[in-house]
């Protein structure tokens, strides 16, 4: 939980989500772990997001292939999109 305490949002989440797990819809809160639509929702941690983006572009399964297969890399992988 300490990626979402520079996020105003990712706190303010957490904070209904603790008194009410149904008070946002979408979203659930399950072991410090924010969630949206059952996807792991990481907020503005802009830490985080760049290491995300480094590890698809830099990944040893074709990595540095530009923005749109980057992208697509990463929904692939992170959101389990085709």
């Amino acid at each position: 939980m300490t990626g979402y305490n520079s996020d105003t949002m990712a706190m303010d989440l957490i904070a209904k989500l603790s008194i009410d797990p149904n008070a946002v819809p979408h979203f659930t809160l399950n072991g410090g772990v924010l969630r949206y639509n059952n996807r792991i929702w990481i907020g503005n941690n802009t830490s985080l997001q760049l290491k995300l983006l480094v590890a698809c572009h830099s990944s040893a399964l074709g990595g540095h292939s530009g923005i749109p297969v980057t992208y697509q890399r990463m929904k692939h992988f992170l959101l389990g999109e085709e």
